[in-house]
């Protein structure tokens, strides 16, 4: 009996604990959602109808809001249309939004390496 109670209580924990995960994650991924909108708003980001024009962003305006942000990523045909940042160092916007509020999803970066020393 105790062992069917302890199972029990297991179960229920890890059904809890999964439950919460998955509610956080479509909480998460609604707020990025959120985010890139009013990126897009702001940067009056317009992809480009023809192939081989360049979308038309203003940048001026991104960087009023962040000036990490240094690109901005569209691939026709896909729902990739998001920003590109370049921060202090490797990790920090692999958790942050261009806020700089914490974010499970993060934002694209440029990779920083180090220089070569010879």
């Amino acid at each position: 009996m105790k062992l069917k109670l302890c199972f029990l209580f297991i179960f229920s924990c890890v059904l809890v604990f999964c439950v919460i995960n998955i509610f956080h994650n479509i909480y998460s991924e609604n707020k990025q959602e959120e985010i890139i909108g009013s990126l897009i708003e702001i940067g009056d980001v317009k992809p480009s109808s023809e192939i081989d024009k360049i979308p038309q962003i203003d940048f001026s305006k991104l960087k009023e809001v962040n000036n990490a942000i240094v690109g901005w990523i569209i691939i026709d045909g896909t729902q990739v249309n998001y920003p590109i940042v370049k921060g202090k160092d490797n990790s920090y916007y692999l958790n942050h939004s261009y806020d700089k509020s914490y974010n499970s999803y993060g934002l694209s970066l440029i990779h920083i390496s180090e220089p070569t020393r010879h």
